[in-house]
């Protein structure tokens, strides 16, 4: 006996392996973008699929999770970039004094 299909779950699906992807991506610094997506769709699904709540809840935690991750390896990056600048700029050049 074929089981009725349930109300359309796209939006909430879409956030969750789009979340999943950005987790994923976001240790090799390319989750930011696939994060901030993740958030987007997982409030819009939010919003229209209320009762596909397993799917965006899952999207909304995983995107914040990997746009925080994103955003830490970035701070680290920049930081191991500008360090060695701000060493080299403090020689011993005097213009005169």
């Amino acid at each position: 006996m074929p089981v009725p299909a349930g109300p359309p779950q796209g939006l909430a699906i879409a956030a969750m392996v789009t979340g999943i992807v950005a987790v994923l991506l976001a240790f090799m610094s390319l989750g930011f973008l696939p994060g901030v997506a993740a958030i987007i769709l997982g409030h819009v699904a939010q919003k229209k699929q209320n009762y596909a709540r397993p799917f965006w809840i899952t999207g909304l935690i995983t995107g914040y999770v990997a746009t925080a991750i994103s955003l830490i390896w970035g701070l680290v990056f920049l930081a191991a970039l500008m360090i060695p600048l701000m060493i080299a700029g403090t020689g011993a050049y005097t213009y005169g004094y």
